[in-house]
């Protein structure tokens, strides 16, 4: 009876420490994605199968793409990455 108890205890323990653990695969970029917008400045952006925007902006925030053209405004501090070669 005492093994059994044992057994049971070790195997409720073991359950406990993996269901408890961290995750720890990396995260590309913030970990709170409606906390920061990103331009992206002088790339060629193609809106529609006909229109090319050269060196043009495009504004990204919380996933989506909010503004797209050749000078976009960033209303909230944004970080920027430059697209030129």
């Amino acid at each position: 009876m005492r093994t059994w108890i044992f057994v049971l205890t070790l195997c409720l323990l073991c359950f406990a420490k993996i269901n408890f653990a961290q995750s720890t695969f990396p995260v590309n970029g913030t970990h709170e994605k409606s906390v920061v917008s990103t331009l992206f400045i002088n790339g060629q952006f193609h809106t529609s199968p006909t229109e090319l925007i050269e060196n043009g902006q495009m504004l990204v925030s919380k996933g989506q793409i909010i503004a797209i053209g050749s000078e976009v405004k960033a209303l909230k501090p944004a970080l920027s990455n430059g697209l030129s070669l």
